[in-house]
């Protein structure tokens, strides 16, 4: 590990991970980490520049090297290709996803990896009325459930009741359907009108706006800066307002306040206002860093979303992917691994099988026991041992 600030290298060895203190952009510095033998470089860095640059200078070291890194929204990937790294993560795609969930009311993640049926895996919220029967009724399998980011496999005698989320499976043709389906167990607005609020336009002006304004019947932006307030009105058009701050009328009459800002004090105080005005509002706040999570939580944010994490997340299973040579989806704890048959990976405690893709029938059976047939294709999730070095390397990497 290799950061220029000295705290994080001393936190980092102090958890037994080898770390230097370094500017990675520096090509002299790179020559103490022994580029030539590297397989792989991970530059999880907040600046295209150096970016770019690290990337490019690795390769003239090992060409042979593989290198993902944090994508910049105002770069193409092209721009990243072109110096070879094989894929970049925007931090706010998955964040945008899940604030146009949040718009519908739901949150629907589907996983990146099918089996060759058709059938895809998605995470759902799990929300107060859910039915199963109407779920299966989609042939949507319920394999497990998720609270408090561990998971859960359901055998129909476990309860779902307190789960935060389901892991379904079912045919990808109908996930809209299945999002149709999840919208009945919403209450419906009593007037009729979602109006959103967002507050701290920033980083999110080329991601976030756009998706408001489609699942929103009036949309209200707030920015301090007068730049970003005009290139709001200009995305938004008519539909949208554009202020320098929130009246107190508004904050009344707001359906959802989205709080965006990385000014954590503000925007708690802006939050509790709505909130002391508005009850029924739906507060929804950003998290720069893991411990502000309990904060917003506890001063009754209903849900605290991380571009920060979601970027962390997605990189963490590239690398995974990277490593074991199979498709994962890692959770937040480290422990969790969801990814395909066919492949060893040691040092495990526990394996369980939630479906198998059977090649000869091409049709996939849940709840099935490992298939003996090397064409087959497995889903099923891992624990690594505690004692594993792995764990503890991934737990740090995803709580930075």
């Amino acid at each position: 590990m290799v950061d220029i600030n000295e705290t994080k290298v001393e936190v980092s060895r102090e958890d037994n991970i080898a770390a230097l203190t370094g500017d990675i952009s520096n090509p002299r510095e790179m020559q103490k980490l022994n580029m030539k033998k590297a397989a792989g470089l991970i530059l999880a860095i907040n600046n295209a520049n150096v970016t770019l640059f690290a990337a490019q200078a690795a390769k003239v070291v090992n060409p042979d090297i593989w290198v993902i890194a944090e994508k910049s929204i105002h770069f193409d990937q092209d721009i990243y290709r072109s110096v070879d790294i094989s894929e970049a993560v925007d931090r706010f795609s998955a964040t945008k996803t899940k604030i146009r969930g949040i718009l519908w009311g739901l949150e629907i993640e589907h996983f990146d990896f099918s089996m060759k049926d058709g059938i895809s895996f998605f995470q759902v919220p799990y929300l107060n009325g859910t039915e199963l029967d109407k779920l299966n009724e989609l042939d949507f399998q319920v394999l497990g459930s998720i609270q408090n980011n561990f998971f859960q496999k359901y055998d129909k005698k476990t309860g779902i009741q307190k789960a935060d989320y389901l892991l379904v499976a079912g045919h990808s043709s109908k996930t809209g359907e299945l999002t149709t389906t999840l919208r009945s167990f919403l209450p419906p607005d009593e007037d009729g009108v979602l109006t959103a609020m967002l507050v701290g336009y920033g980083d999110y002006s080329a991601t976030i706006l756009r998706p408001i304004i489609t699942n929103s019947d009036a949309v209200i932006v707030i920015d301090t800066n007068e730049e970003k307030r005009k290139l709001a009105k200009k995305v938004g058009g008519v539909k949208v307002e554009v202020r320098a701050g929130p009246s107190q009328e508004q904050l009344k009459k707001t359906d959802i306040i989205l709080l965006t800002s990385r000014s954590a004090g503000s925007m708690l105080a802006l939050g509790l206002r709505a909130k002391s005005l508005n009850p029924k509002v739906k507060v929804y706040a950003r998290a720069t860093i893991s411990e502000h999570t309990p904060i917003f939580e506890n001063a009754g944010a209903d849900f605290v979303f991380s571009p920060e994490v979601d970027c962390a997340m997605k990189l963490s299973s590239i690398v995974i992917n990277k490593v074991f040579q199979t498709q994962s989806v890692p959770f937040a704890n480290g422990q969790l691994l969801f990814h395909t048959g066919g492949v060893k990976i040691k040092n495990v405690k526990k394996n369980n099988v939630l479906a198998v893709y059977k090649s000869k029938k091409s049709k996939t059976e849940y709840f099935g026991r490992k298939s003996k047939n090397k064409e087959d294709t497995v889903l099923e999730f891992v624990t690594f041992r505690k004692h594993n070095e792995i764990l503890k390397r991934i737990d740090k990497f995803l709580t930075r």
